[in-house]
């Protein structure tokens, strides 16, 4: 193969979209990103997917036919007349639930497709989607590399005490009942990101992940040969949630056996009362999976506001006096900064605090408010880099040599893939 022309392919097969995006194999620049939105569509009727891909900074669209919604073959035909003059490498394949099959990203053979489709017991509205993608790009590439890279394998490295629930011992062993995490993509990338950022050695996290579910002294940040700091990561979006990073190894996160768990959300309630469930079944004469839908669907910033679940919706109507939008945004960085404070249990120091997502990159508003509530920890913010969202102090918001120190760092989920596809293709002798 001519590597140094070649390319890299990033799958994100959803259930009602699929995005993509490729990355030249020097430098991992993007070359090209788009998706297939088929959120129109209705039972009953199915309307037409729109195809969108930005190349070059040009933006095509077209509309596709009802039959060609959420089918991989635009993309293959876009790659075909656009991607022509360069070899693709690998594709990457973002998996959602990995569960404990897997630690790493990993080659996509037989075996790995069956323990992803085991694991869809815990994502059935995820994995299934996921494995569509996969089946149909090792039909279409029979002889290109597929790696599947999954949000839960970066967080498989926390000790039982933090992944355990306290639950009966059996539930476990028998049902894989624990606690998971998601984000781990957007985590593991942000957290490299400040490290170079604040000047720390290299991390290994993309390969060189320790297993501390035995809570092993040979497994502590003080005996790692990496000294890339620690960091509290919140990932700020409809979906929330913070992990705590040493040396490139998660240490705890607040997301659970589902996205639920953890913070509040754009529509997720994040922690309640286990209780809660039976009371409501019998309160309000629903069944478990209703009661599960509303913790999911109408709950967090739009349970409480009434209103949205889009942050932005969300200040503008507490700024002209809308309680309830303003209540929602109260309790939202209340229950940030608590899930900061408990991150920080997990670590042996603290160098950093990172705010991503759509919400922690924009939102001016959301980051004053959660680190004043962190003061205790001298956290402390430079109100005009709060203000430009770190974009002209690198990305460091916080006053010069104040510690910790606060970030404004975009996250890249597909760069980060593209980053485990290049080092597994690597490894295989494939370029």
């Amino acid at each position: 193969m001519q590597g140094k022309s070649g390319y890299y392919l990033v799958l994100n097969s959803g259930s009602s979209s699929i995005k993509f995006a490729g990355y030249a194999q020097e430098g991992l620049r993007e070359l090209f990103s788009g998706q297939i939105d088929a959120k129109g569509q209705g039972k009953g009727q199915r309307k037409a997917a729109e195809f969108a891909v930005t190349c070059d900074g040009q933006t095509e669209t077209q509309t596709l036919a009802a039959g060609e919604s959420l089918s991989f073959a635009p993309i293959f035909t876009w790659l075909t007349q656009r991607m022509a003059s360069s070899p693709l490498l690998g594709i990457g394949h973002r998996v959602v639930h990995g569960g404990e099959a897997f630690h790493n990203a990993v080659m996509i053979d037989d075996r790995v497709i069956t323990a992803i489709q085991d694991c869809s017991r815990f994502a059935p509205l995820h994995n299934p989607s996921n494995l569509q993608g996969i089946d149909v790009c090792r039909q279409h590439y029979p002889d290109i590399p597929q790696i599947a890279v999954f949000d839960t394998a970066f967080h498989q490295s926390l000790a039982a005490k933090a992944y355990l629930y306290p639950l009966p011992y059996g539930w476990y062993q028998d049902h894989g009942v624990r606690r998971y995490g998601f984000h781990g993509t957007s985590h593991e990338y942000v957290v490299q990101q400040a490290a170079q950022l604040l000047g720390f050695s290299h991390s290994g996290s993309a390969n060189n992940r320790n297993d501390n579910r035995n809570d092993s002294p040979n497994n502590s940040p003080n005996n790692s040969p990496n000294n890339s700091g620690s960091f509290i990561s919140l990932h700020l979006g409809n979906g929330c949630s913070a992990a705590a990073v040493e040396n490139g190894v998660s240490r705890d996160t607040t997301m659970g056996l589902t996205p639920l768990e953890g913070m509040m959300m754009g529509t997720r309630s994040g922690d309640i009362d286990p209780g809660l469930a039976q009371y409501l079944c019998h309160a309000l004469d629903i069944s478990i999976d209703e009661v599960t839908n509303q913790l999911n669907k109408a709950s967090g910033l739009l349970g409480i506001s009434q209103l949205t679940s889009d942050m932005r919706d969300i200040q503008a109507a507490a700024d002209q006096g809308n309680e309830q939008a303003g209540l929602a945004l109260t309790m939202f960085c209340y229950r940030a900064a608590k899930a900061v404070a408990a991150m920080r249990v997990a670590l042996s120091s603290l160098d950093g605090i990172i705010f991503t997502g759509g919400i922690g990159e924009h939102s001016v508003g959301v980051r004053q408010r959660i680190i004043e509530q962190l003061a205790w920890l001298g956290a402390a913010l430079d109100p005009q880099a709060n203000e430009e969202h770190g974009k002209e102090s690198g990305g460091i918001i916080s006053p010069p040599d104040q510690q910790p120190r606060v970030m404004v760092i975009p996250t890249d989920e597909e760069r980060m893939i593209a980053k485990h596809v290049q080092r597994l293709v690597a490894l295989s002798g494939e370029q």
